[in-house]
């Protein structure tokens, strides 16, 4: 995935948040493509509160949990978040919050990227109009 960024310098700040079962993996990823380029990148990975802090998957993590542990973060110019968070084919989280209760409260769009390092790479070092 790093290799189709080519020293590209991109003016981006943003988020990626996870389930702490993939939080090492996210963040070694997230280094190499910050010294690949110039977008900054924070990972968090946040603790299921929901469900009990054995359950450690992103698939797992609800809306609630991101707002609480999110709300008082810089999460810069967008956060992204794993598709496995959401229901099937909805914009639904597994605690019935919305995608839209998400960036209302902490006042950030979501970017919504598949389980594929491709298209994660793609997404962050893409702005789109």
């Amino acid at each position: 995935a790093i290799k189709l960024v080519k020293n590209k310098k991109y003016d981006r700040n943003v988020t990626l948040v996870t389930g702490e079962a993939a939080a090492s993996f996210i963040t070694g990823l997230s280094e190499r493509l910050m010294e690949k380029t110039d977008v900054k990148i924070t990972v968090y990975a946040i603790k299921n509160n929901f469900f009990g802090g054995g359950v450690n998957v992103s698939g797992l993590v609800t809306g609630g949990d991101l707002i609480d542990q999110l709300k008082d973060k810089d999460l810069g110019d967008k956060l992204f978040i794993p598709s496995s968070m959401l229901r099937f084919e909805n914009d639904i989280f597994l605690d019935d919050v919305s995608v839209e209760d998400v960036e209302r409260e902490l006042n950030i769009s979501l970017g919504i990227v598949n389980n594929n390092g491709d298209e994660l790479v793609r997404e962050v070092t893409t702005v789109k109009e």
